[in-house]
């Protein structure tokens, strides 16, 4: 879901994405630092669907079971980092180990939005993209349905990490990102946000529009 991003970019390596892989839970704090009372703007109700959706087993920090009380260092707890910014909301999911430990660090999700709620729910689920394609990269075996674009998009390099994505008119229909995934990149334009990534010879792109729904395209890229 992508972006105008941190100007310090944090590239994840394939160290970090195998110590990911090694943990059974995602725990949710109910209340995080960066915020005054519990599940503020529904950070943590959104944050636990994100995981869930994405693969993930989650629990509420208030609400762990016995089996994920009794191997806790199998688990991973998110945090939530704000990283201050002039009219941007700028948010980093931070996963830990039972020890406190980083493991896993996202990009930050921007949003200009100017309602609260908005801005960070629309921050926290930007940022969670990178995770997402982590996970997609390490679980692809499903096989859904897609619809299929006959346009052919060009990739135009901005710099080492940036492309934009350019129709035959020669206008830009998304900006996309490099992630430390293989063949995994961020996209997103004014109307929606996602990824585009690449199974077996096939590129597809993966949108999540602003109603919240969910479109798998398969794509025709120029390089």
């Amino acid at each position: 879901m992508k972006r105008l991003i941190l100007l310090a970019l944090l590239i994840l390596s394939q160290t970090a994405l195998g110590q990911l892989q090694k943990y059974d839970y995602v725990i949710i704090p109910v209340k995080f630092d960066i915020f005054y009372e519990d599940n503020a703007y529904r950070s943590s109700t959104i944050l636990k669907h994100l995981f869930t959706e994405a693969g993930f087993i989650t629990y509420y920090d208030n609400a762990l079971d016995d089996e994920v009380t009794s191997n806790i260092c199998n688990a991973v707890e998110v945090d939530i980092l704000e990283e201050p910014s002039f009219l941007t909301t700028k948010v980093i999911i931070l996963l830990k180990d039972c020890k406190g430990q980083e493991v896993y660090r996202t990009q930050a999700g921007e949003s200009k939005l100017k309602e609260y709620a908005a801005t960070y729910q629309d921050a926290i689920q930007k940022s969670f993209v990178e995770l997402y394609a982590v996970q997609r990269s390490s679980k692809s075996s499903d096989k859904p349905k897609v619809a299929s674009s006959r346009d052919v998009l060009r990739v135009v390099e901005v710099d080492d990490d940036n492309f934009n994505l350019v129709d035959n008119s020669g206008k830009v229909v998304f900006t996309m990102k490099s992630t430390s995934a293989n063949n995994v990149y961020l996209v997103q334009n004014a109307d929606a946000s996602g990824l585009i990534f690449k199974e077996e010879d096939t590129w597809y792109i993966e949108l999540n529009d602003n109603s919240g729904g969910q479109v798998k395209t398969e794509l025709k890229l120029e390089f």
